[in-house]
């Protein structure tokens, strides 16, 4: 698969989440949901550190973390909160 088709993966996915974030909604759910999407549109895993989406939100959102020390907040999605996600599908070996 081309980059340019794991992009694809990447931009539907956010187009697609958009449409999921709700208030009340866990960081870990909108995780799932990503993840989820991804590999249904194709992506066979994440090629960074196996994460799919880093999620952030509130004051999180600058957070600059590697992968091998994230761990999704256990954070609950407020009214008026900016939302940062990052996805990382792949498909194949790189």
């Amino acid at each position: 698969m081309k980059n340019f088709e794991v992009q694809q993966i990447a931009k539907q996915t956010m187009a697609f989440i958009k449409s999921e974030i709700k208030v009340g909604m866990s960081l870990q759910e909108l995780r799932q949901i990503a993840e989820s999407k991804m590999l249904s549109l194709g992506a066979t895993s994440f090629w960074y550190w196996d994460i799919g989406a880093f999620v952030f939100s509130g004051d999180k959102t600058t957070l600059s973390i590697s992968g091998k020390h994230y761990r999704t907040a256990d954070k609950i999605i407020k009214e008026n909160d900016i939302i940062t996600v990052d996805l990382s599908p792949q498909v194949g070996k790189v």
